[in-house]
């Protein structure tokens, strides 16, 4: 059982990463822009990954010591891992989605973890294929995950007809208002002309008559007058407008503006190739300092607060940005740092308890979408939603994970020493 006593700090950063994007984007929804939330990532680490280990190491020590070369790595590795985070808030500001953002970043970062891995330690030799196809089966399932997760249904749109009436209510109101005067009007000669017939006589002077066409002449002219006045306050015109109930045209909507693809590719990539190089880069940066577990995370601390507090509140000034801080958005933001600084802190634990990049890492990026998940499903009762495929790519994402586990890699073990000479 010690071989595997890793996998609890696995599963704590699985929770704690797993829910970092929902934490997020609650954040991100309160306060309207990307940064300020980021912001509020980098207090949280810098509360957890440089006070707690600081005050920790001056108060009763640890194992391990300082070094140049430990410093520079973790320190290199708290620079990936924020610039991870950047990248898919700066692919979500430029209007990418995340059901295609999170798969291919939770995707494509196991498969460059591998390789650097592997590059780093120099055992691609011992590399089974099997091995490769785990990663690849806990990649596709967990971007499988969120692609085919249950989602809210959209509001039914309305029908035509309803649309219609909707539109003619809201936009024509003098329009409304313009028929209802003429209908008055017409209601009133109507009723002034049947009594006229009344009370003259059918047998009437030839002037009668004469004075009876001016008077309906006179209606005509204000019936004319009253259609000439309804067609103004409408604004329309009496050819293409006759019943004066069409009003003005709506102004056509603005075009929208066009995706920035290179852009969005871009910063995938910056999130995937950072978060792929963040464990191996960490890991080494720990043996360098003896195996201490606080010091390469303070590092990380650091590194996190130069990028994500530092350079935005020094950017934000600049930017015209329509965000504004509140109180709401900074708690869930300090949530989702927590989550992260946490989550980071477990891959630390992991790597001191026996656990190697090359198999922590795809476990991590395999396992957090199905976290995402949960928790996304959780929060909107959406449980009863689930349809085969995501079943189909759950099961892929855990059969992958265990491949990985089970055929990770194996350092060779040490050399035995030659049998001394024996004396002739």
């Amino acid at each position: 059982m010690l071989k595997f006593a890793f996998l609890p700090f696995v599963l704590l950063t699985i929770l704690c990463w797993g829910n970092y994007g929902v934490l997020m984007h609650h954040g991100k929804e309160s306060m309207g822009d990307a940064l300020r939330p980021f912001v509020g990532v980098g207090f949280a680490y810098f509360a957890i990954a440089v006070v707690v280990p600081a005050v920790l190491l001056a108060s009763r020590g640890e194992k391990g010591n300082w070094s140049k070369d430990g410093i520079v790595l973790s320190l290199f590795a708290g620079a990936v891992g924020a610039l991870g985070a950047l990248g898919v808030i700066l692919a979500f500001s430029f209007k990418a989605k995340p059901i295609y953002v999170m798969p291919l970043v939770f995707g494509g970062a196991p498969v460059i973890n591998t390789l650097v891995t592997m590059a780093m330690s120099k055992n691609i030799d011992k590399v089974r294929p099997i091995f490769l196809f785990g990663i690849l089966m806990a990649a596709l399932g967990g971007a499988g995950v969120l692609i085919f997760k249950p989602s809210e249904a959209p509001a039914p749109k309305p029908s035509a007809v309803a649309q219609g009436s909707s539109e003619q209510g809201s936009l024509q109101p003098a329009a409304v208002a313009a028929d209802a005067t003429t209908l008055a009007r017409f209601t009133t000669l109507i009723q002034a002309d049947a009594a006229d017939q009344v009370d003259s006589p059918t047998d009437a002077a030839p002037a009668d008559a004469d004075a009876g066409d001016a008077g309906e002449a006179d209606a005509d002219s204000n019936v004319a007058a009253d259609e000439s006045t309804t067609d103004e306050s409408v604004g329309g015109s009496a050819d293409t407008d006759p019943a004066g109930m069409l009003g003005a045209a709506p102004a056509e909507p603005a075009p929208a503006a066009a995706l920035n693809y290179p852009m969005i590719a871009f910063s995938i990539a910056l999130a995937v190739f950072s978060w792929g190089a963040y464990g191996p880069v960490l890991h080494k940066g720990q043996m360098k300092m003896g195996g201490s577990r606080l010091r390469p995370f303070l590092c990380v601390g650091v590194a996190y607060f130069v990028i994500a507090v530092a350079l935005p509140l020094a950017v934000l000034p600049i930017l015209s940005s329509e965000g504004k801080w509140t109180s709401d958005g900074m708690v869930w933001s300090l949530a989702g740092g927590a989550a992260g600084a946490i989550g980071a802190l477990g891959i630390v634990y992991a790597f001191n308890f026996g656990g190697k990049p090359i198999f922590v890492m795809p476990l991590i990026f395999g396992m957090a979408p199905v976290m995402n998940t949960v928790t996304t499903l959780t929060e909107a009762s959406l449980w009863g939603e689930i349809g085969p495929r995501f079943l189909a790519a759950l099961t892929v994402t855990i059969l992958g994970a265990v491949t990985v586990l089970i055929y990770a890699p194996k350092p060779a073990p040490p050399a035995k020493p030659a049998p001394a000479a024996t004396p002739s």
